[in-house]
């Protein structure tokens, strides 16, 4: 469905669209997981996203131009949630 819309955006707009992935690389689940199988979190996180990432090419399905991970905005994502919580938009 993301590169119907890229084609059209592309075709509407005369602009190129650059696909951005989000990687959830680190939550609660990975935590467990990864201590289960006595790995580092960043070891699951690569091995589950060479995975998927092999899925979608056999899929037939382009891959993003960039990947971005969580553990790679980590503080600017913690910046936002204080913001929001300040505003009390948000609870602890």
């Amino acid at each position: 469905m993301t590169q119907v819309l890229q084609r059209l955006v592309e075709h509407f707009s005369g602009r190129p669209v650059r696909p951005v992935m989000g990687i959830t690389d680190v939550d609660d689940k990975i935590i467990k997981r990864a201590k289960e199988r006595g790995i580092s979190c960043s070891e699951l996180t690569r091995e589950q996203e060479t995975r998927f990432l092999a899925d979608l090419q056999r899929l037939g399905v382009s891959l993003p131009a960039r990947l971005t991970r969580v553990t790679e905005h980590l503080g600017e994502i913690i910046g936002c949630i204080e913001r929001i919580m300040v505003k009390g938009m948000a609870y602890q």
